[in-house]
């Protein structure tokens, strides 16, 4: 039989790894200069603003006195008396120590002292001992913020912050806006609390109206959005409130508890969070008009509740139109003071995401005509840009993509919801604070 040399099979192997190789090149260059660019166009206005404005920062660890480039957002922020400090899911370890970071820069620099929280109005305004609010001086504020932040290692150098400026002259007050109650005050004080001060104000018309909002703050408290109240016992709830706050002067606390409750059980029973951000715009506002006139304010929340100008979202893929959001609460406070108002929201490139007691999950790379993606190009592991700065440079860019709600690319016009975006490369989840 006739045999093939051994060197001509290894010829042969050797064009066909090379053949191989080579078409394999060739798809791969098409697919990046050329596919690409036509599956994710890039906006040539975007990128090049990106490339102009985007500002370096140097590091955000809030031990390192090296505060390079922060100044660039002090001086965005500028005459602002209200910053709104953002995050994409309640989870992002980098995000809160930059917040921690900017907030005491903002402490020191520009006379910011009161810090209110995406958590329980009731429980950290709300003062046992005086049966009224207090002013923000808590010393166990901490078990009324929500435990994805009380109980965040990452959180923990702003709130040793916090508690060594109420030693100074210039203290940090901490409030809350959130409409839902799970502060540890609300728990052992609202029921008895609130139907004290209603009794001895003889605002109940009976005791049987007495026994059944009761049992109705009972049920909201501990049971929520579980919360089963027959049709009844609700309208009679309802009207309650609508009498009683007519009858409270609007600096009394107890008046916007009442607001506050109106708010918290709407939202216990809707299917959009509408109820919930209105009513966390109107505890704000309430906070800014008595307890803080005239205080410069830093607000603590998540990226979905401070961006303004809501009504630029077209949502085509709302999963069912009657349960859409259509307002939320940065949208809600523009419209009162935004020329007062400075909103940085974030985002990041890639990580993991996931709140403190969840499951964690892969934070997928953006694609390549990302917001994301062209900061990416360059090669900042953190970085600020400025919106406001040049604005009139994006007056082609209608909308964009962005993954800064949860971590989910969007198509928004975000350079109109926030004032500026911090990036975060490479993003992780905060660790809980260890048991002492």
């Amino acid at each position: 039989m006739f045999k093939i040399p051994i060197a001509v099979y290894m010829k042969t192997y050797q064009k066909i790894i090379v053949a191989t190789l080579s078409i394999f090149i060739f798809s791969y260059l098409v697919y990046k200069f050329l596919i690409i660019d036509f599956l994710f166009p890039v906006n040539n206005t975007l990128e090049k603003f990106i490339s102009k404005n985007t500002i370096k920062i140097e590091n955000i660890d809030p031990n390192n006195l090296n505060n390079s480039n922060f100044d660039q957002i002090i001086s965005a922020i500028g005459d602002s008396k209200i910053v709104f400090l953002g995050e994409q899911d309640h989870g992002e370890a980098p995000a809160f120590l930059v917040k921690s970071k900017l907030i005491k820069i903002l402490h020191e620099t520009m006379g910011f002292d009161v810090i209110i929280f995406e958590s329980d109005f009731f429980g950290l305004n709300f003062d046992p001992t005086k049966t009224d609010y207090i002013l923000g001086n808590h010393t166990d504020y901490q078990e009324n913020i929500y435990s994805i932040w009380s109980n965040c290692l990452e959180c923990q150098y702003l709130f040793e912050y916090i508690n060594k400026s109420k030693e100074s002259e210039s203290p940090i007050f901490v409030a809350g806006a959130d409409t839902r109650h799970h502060g540890l005050n609300s728990n052992k004080f609202l029921v008895p609390s609130f139907i004290n001060y209603m009794s001895s104000n003889n605002f109940f018309e009976s005791k049987d109206e007495e026994k059944t909002i009761v049992r109705v703050l009972t049920e909201l408290l501990e049971k929520e959005y579980n919360s089963q109240i027959d049709k009844s016992d609700k309208n009679d709830f309802l009207v309650f409130l609508e009498r009683t706050e007519e009858k409270i002067d609007d600096s009394i606390f107890w008046h916007q508890e009442i607001r506050n409750l109106r708010g918290f059980f709407h939202n216990t029973f809707s299917n959009s969070n509408n109820e919930r951000d209105i009513q966390m715009a109107d505890n704000l506002l309430w906070l800014l008009k008595h307890p803080f006139k005239d205080k410069k304010v830093i607000f603590w929340g998540s990226n979905s509740h401070i961006f303004k100008n809501y009504s630029t979202i077209n949502d085509k893929y709302a999963a069912n139109a009657s349960d859409q959001d259509t307002t939320n609460m940065g949208s809600e406070i523009a419209k009162v003071m935004e020329d007062d108002l400075f909103i940085l929201g974030f985002t990041s490139f890639k990580g993991e995401g996931g709140r403190l007691y969840q499951e964690g999950y892969d934070i997928k790379k953006p694609n390549p005509n990302h917001f994301e993606a062209l900061i990416h190009k360059l090669n900042f592991d953190y970085a600020f840009i400025d919106f406001q700065k040049g604005h009139g440079e994006l007056d082609g860019v209608e909308e964009f993509w962005m993954k800064t709600l949860i971590h989910q690319p969007k198509y928004f016009a975000w350079h109109k919801m926030f004032d500026g975006v911090f990036y975060i490369k490479d993003s992780y989840r905060c660790e809980e604070t260890p048991a002492l």
